[in-house]
């Protein structure tokens, strides 16, 4: 069933590139400067704290979630992915990565949410408190409280 939804959710990417789903979006992030905000449709979820926008790769700002192998790794990134995969987001660049990847706080535009907020408020990450300077730590604390996610 879930290879099924993946299929049918890449024809809809493609027909939404091919008739201008994506309009008034960038197409390339490389050069983005930091403190610029950029914005486009989520096309890949790679784990709960990477997903690609106009198939450019972001790592999200302010929070940790599993690394692969560890208990909660396939959770974050499939609540990642029901989220936000195919919602037009928009992200603000904090910097880049030791990847060169950007680094970026993204919301989702159709109601703004913070994805760092659901994320950690659905216990599936941490505060990356040496980054966030505890920007989600409010989030976190309450999904310890109510012993979700990796809380559990």
């Amino acid at each position: 069933m879930r290879l099924r939804q993946r299929n049918i959710k890449k024809i809809i990417l493609v027909l939404m590139v091919l008739f201008g789903g994506g309009k008034g979006y960038q197409t390339s992030f490389e050069s983005t400067p930091i403190g610029q905000e950029v914005g486009g449709i989520v096309t890949h979820i790679a784990d709960g704290d990477t997903i690609s926008v106009n198939a450019i790769k972001i790592r999200l700002w302010g929070f940790d979630t599993p690394e692969k192998g560890e208990p909660g790794y396939n959770e974050a990134g499939d609540f990642l992915e029901q989220e936000i995969f195919l919602s037009k987001v928009s992200c603000l660049v904090h910097t880049r990565d030791k990847y060169a990847r950007l680094v970026a706080q993204c919301t989702r535009d159709k109601d703004d949410a913070d994805i760092g907020a659901l994320v950690v408020r659905a216990g599936w990450a941490k505060d990356h408190t040496q980054y966030s300077k505890g920007y989600y730590k409010v989030q976190e604390i309450q999904a310890r409280k109510d012993k979700t996610g990796i809380w559990k």
